[in-house]
């Protein structure tokens, strides 16, 4: 899935070889203090442009520099449900097919182990709101008729990750 992100100059909506993907990231949305909603600026059309391409469009959460700071924060046991709310609030205002989290790595550099703990639980909480029709944050169904998908960025290696 190619990530198309701030850092992608010269590359337009336009320009993107539509007929060689099938999902796309927009890159990346960044997590706010306590739960906010994470800040990101959509591409214009690019949503629209993906779906008349039979192409998804995904939000992205993090990366390496969004990484660094509010993960722990949104994620905590009293933010979780907020950010989770936000979270699918953008994903049912612009239309998007899913979520992608890359969050450059819990458990790692200055994080502390209970960011393992609210890692998993971001997942468990996003896989729920994004698949479970019984969630009060469910969305429905992605543009194509099935489930919306959520994926996340890995490394090779708990060594390098902190996951198992």
């Amino acid at each position: 899935m190619p990530y198309l992100g701030t850092w992608n100059t010269g590359i337009t909506v336009a320009t993107i070889p539509w007929d060689d993907i099938t999902h796309i990231a927009e890159a990346f949305g960044l997590p706010q203090p306590n739960g906010g909603t994470p800040a990101i600026t959509p591409r214009p059309n690019l949503i629209t442009t993906a779906h008349a391409n039979n192409t998804r469009a995904i939000l992205s959460l993090g990366g390496a520099t969004g990484s660094l700071a509010n993960w722990a924060s949104s994620t905590n046991a009293a933010n979780l449900n907020t950010f989770v709310a936000n979270v699918m609030n953008l994903v049912d205002t612009y239309n998007y097919d899913g979520v992608d989290i890359d969050w450059e790595f819990p458990n790692m550099g200055n994080g502390s182990p209970a960011e393992t703990t609210q890692f998993t639980n971001l997942m468990i909480a996003l896989y729920d709101a994004l698949k479970n029709p019984a969630n009060p944050n469910y969305k429905g169904l992605a543009f194509d008729g099935l489930p919306m998908q959520l994926t996340f960025y890995i490394s090779p290696g708990y060594q390098v990750c902190g996951m198992q």
